[in-house]
């Protein structure tokens, strides 16, 4: 066989995985959402608005939740950012 026809073999094949690891990545965090208690859903939600990768400041992220409603204190609101952290839908670098 010539070169290049294993080469858009292979092509197809690394598109063919990209697609199905967004998939599976997309169906693993639905079905991680869906499992949370329905308080935790839009505090989780509302950590879509960081930017991804971004370090969100614990006191920064619980005062928002304050003011947005989501929790009545900060005390809740560590127990929450734990149950959270918890289901493994966030990862905590430190």
């Amino acid at each position: 066989m010539e070169e290049s026809w294993w080469n858009e073999v292979k092509d197809s094949l690394f598109e063919y995985l990209e697609y199905e690891s967004e998939e599976y990545s997309r169906v693993t965090m639905q079905l991680s959402f869906d499992n949370l208690a329905d308080c935790l859903k839009p505090c989780l939600l509302y950590m879509g608005m960081f930017p991804e990768d971004a370090r969100i400041p614990v006191s920064k992220l619980i005062s928002l939740w304050i003011a947005e409603d989501f929790v009545v204190n900060t005390k809740s609101a560590e127990n929450y950012l734990i149950d959270i952290i918890n289901s493994n839908v966030v990862i905590v670098r430190e």
